[in-house]
């Protein structure tokens, strides 16, 4: 992987903040509703609002405030934030913004953003909301996502279409404590680190049918989570999924990617790339199109020297999957296959791996397709009978010093086809 692909998916906050420090923020916005002076719902309609001011979002609700917005044209079009924490870890900056516990709902809204560090719209604090219906997210400049949510705020979009042309700029982004939650969302990124989903917080998504010309698919950061269901996403140029932790500090939760009932289509790279972090991937009915790696699991740029690997459990149920999985000296991979097919290879490099480890339940199958090396495999059914299901032209040479493997006796044994299962010690 190149670093300058690497390099930050970002836009994510980068730290958690506490909600005293959140109060302390102010907003200012060309159109500001401020719950302590409107108790009511307030409503507005077929306007066109511009904000050019540094600082200055196009449509704030902030302090609790009830703001509906119906065909309105919302255009940021100058004015970058001085502090950029105050727009990854608050939202400042955004075209609109839902804060301190206001609910805002767009519907049929048009919002645009022409300048760096400009989100299109964010839900920030505890209790802040905000949702959009049938309307379009368009941000042109750098480090500008689509729709967000932080630290406590929710944001949620249905049948909307976010495009975002330029660098370090996601359709979706989830911060530390902000949860999104798409349905029926379309469109494009276009730079580099513009992943179509990048989860520091937790996202939600279903029925997304969305192409990235320029990054990743997903990007889950730290104790991140992201859950897809029956949506198709493209990337034309790189990795599909990538897992990871942007600094040396252990994330306190564990990573998570969960797929199910979606079309995957990835042009270039491993499908799933994982390093610097603990992580899992959960996988269900889901069709993809892939290079030759299913898998990298693997020291990068980010963290500790030696201290850097990758591990993860990639789990499959009612699943089909192919390709190598790669595994370096200090990362780990746990497959566990439910009633699933496995057509491919693992730590093809010898005994190279820190852990390779199979996990081969009921309704399990793996075609070999070159010799594997793993610490141990394990099967729910008696192994004699999960032999047969082992197939293809590769040997699997498995760790006999492993407690593990005690069932296995440090014997070889014949595969389902032509290969074997055999000591490498």
């Amino acid at each position: 992987m190149k670093r300058r692909n690497t390099i930050s998916i970002l836009l994510c906050a980068l730290g958690a903040m506490s909600v005293s420090a959140q109060e302390n923020v102010a907003f200012s916005g060309t159109y500001y509703v401020d719950g302590n002076v409107e108790i009511d719902y307030v409503y507005r309609s077929h306007v066109a609002i511009e904000a050019v001011k540094a600082g200055q979002s196009v449509a704030v609700g902030d302090n609790g405030a009830k703001l509906v917005l119906t065909a309105i044209r919302l255009t940021k079009t100058g004015g970058m934030v001085a502090d950029d924490n105050e727009r990854t870890l608050y939202g400042v900056n955004s075209a609109v913004v839902s804060a301190h516990a206001s609910d805002l709902l767009l519907e049929e809204c048009d919002i645009t953003c022409h300048i760096d560090g400009a989100n299109g719209v964010a839900a920030t604090g505890e209790g802040s909301k905000l949702k959009m219906q049938e309307g379009t997210v368009t941000v042109s400049r750098e480090k500008s996502a689509g729709i967000s949510a932080m630290s406590g705020g929710l944001a949620e979009a249905e049948g909307t279409q976010v495009t975002c042309y330029s660098n370090q700029s996601p359709a979706v982004l989830a911060g530390v404590g902000g949860t999104v939650k798409v349905t029926g969302l379309k469109g494009t990124t276009g730079g580099i680190g513009s992943p179509l989903f990048a989860s520091q917080g937790r996202i939600e998504a279903s029925d997304c049918k969305m192409e990235t010309n320029g990054s990743q698919l997903v990007s889950i950061i730290g104790g991140g989570y992201a859950g897809l269901e029956k949506c198709t996403l493209t990337s034309q140029q790189y990795c599909g999924m990538m897992l990871f932790n942007n600094t040396d500090e252990k994330a306190p939760e564990t990573g998570n990617l969960t797929i199910r009932n979606s079309k995957i289509t990835v042009k270039d790279g491993p499908l799933f790339y994982v390093t610097n972090t603990d992580a899992e991937i959960h996988l269900t009915g889901t069709s993809f199109q892939a290079g030759d790696i299913l898998l990298t699991a693997k020291a990068d740029d980010w963290g500790i020297k030696g201290q850097n690997g990758g591990h993860v459990l990639l789990q499959a149920d009612k699943q089909s999957m192919r390709g190598e999985i790669v595994i370096d000296s200090i990362s780990s991979v746990t497959v566990q296959i439910d009633d699933a097919d496995f057509y491919g290879s693992i730590n093809t490099a010898a005994n190279t791996c820190a852990e390779g480890r199979v996990i081969m339940n009921k309704g399990a199958t793996w075609t070999v397709m070159k010799d594997s090396y793993i610490k141990s495999i394990e099967f729910e059914e008696p192994f004699e009978k999960v032999l047969k299901k082992i197939s293809g032209s590769g040997n699997v040479y498995y760790d006999a010093a492993d407690a593990r493997n005690a069932y296995l006796g440090g014997k070889e044994y014949k595969l389902g086809d032509k290969g074997m299962l055999r000591p490498w010690n």
